[in-house]
């Protein structure tokens, strides 16, 4: 039995907002990436110009490095708009993970067996915790910059689907997130979840 897919959209629910851009280095990776880029066009004009001296090969390589580099630039500024103003979600039920078009995955919070503060690198926590690349999914803005400073551990029970990057996978059983405010969220959820274990009882 799988959990129905999350929507690509952004949050339109009702509940608390979970904001990770306030202290990302999102715009300073991006910041970079788009110097190198530019750095990297006269760069890429003048080894072609210097490999090559067929000048009908060379226009070609040329017109394919303008569109690779347009193309490029599109996706990055388009992440840039989707990511900017988005946030997770957290209700009484679910926590809606949410980055900008690259992830979306709907949690239920009496799946999180376990809320604990993360620190390091993924590969450093994958290490830690005796788990390889593929048990464990990082979701923040910047993956390479922003390191996790929560993990979620999830329990036994029907698959949980996410999208990343417009494919659809199932979620792992360790989530590492990166939230502007950790120790907050994790509060929120133990309550969340003491007060529905009270309700039950």
């Amino acid at each position: 039995m799988l959990v129905d897919s999350p929507a690509l959209t952004g949050p339109a629910m009702s509940g608390t907002a979970i904001h990770y851009m306030k202290n990302s280095q999102y715009t300073t990776a991006l910041a970079i990436l788009l110097i190198s880029i530019f750095a990297d066009i006269p760069v890429s004009a003048m080894l072609v110009g210097a490999i090559d001296h067929d000048p009908e090969r060379r226009h070609i390589i040329h017109i394919l490095i303008a569109i690779l580099t347009a193309a490029t630039l599109i996706s990055m500024l388009g992440d840039r708009w989707y990511v900017r103003g988005d946030y997770h979600l957290l209700d009484e039920r679910m926590l809606y993970l949410r980055i900008g078009k690259r992830v979306a995955a709907d949690l239920p919070l009496c799946r999180i067996a376990a809320i604990e503060p993360a620190r390091g690198s993924k590969a450093e926590w994958c290490k830690q915790a005796g788990l390889s690349i593929q048990e464990v999914v990082q979701i923040s803005p910047a993956n390479i910059v922003d390191k996790p400073n929560i993990c979620l551990t999830i329990s036994e029970g029907p698959p949980l689907r996410m999208r990343s990057n417009m494919c659809e996978c199932e979620l792992p059983k360790s989530v590492l997130l990166y939230v502007d405010e950790p120790q907050a969220l994790i509060r929120a959820i133990q309550a969340i979840q003491a007060k529905a274990a009270l309700t039950q009882a």
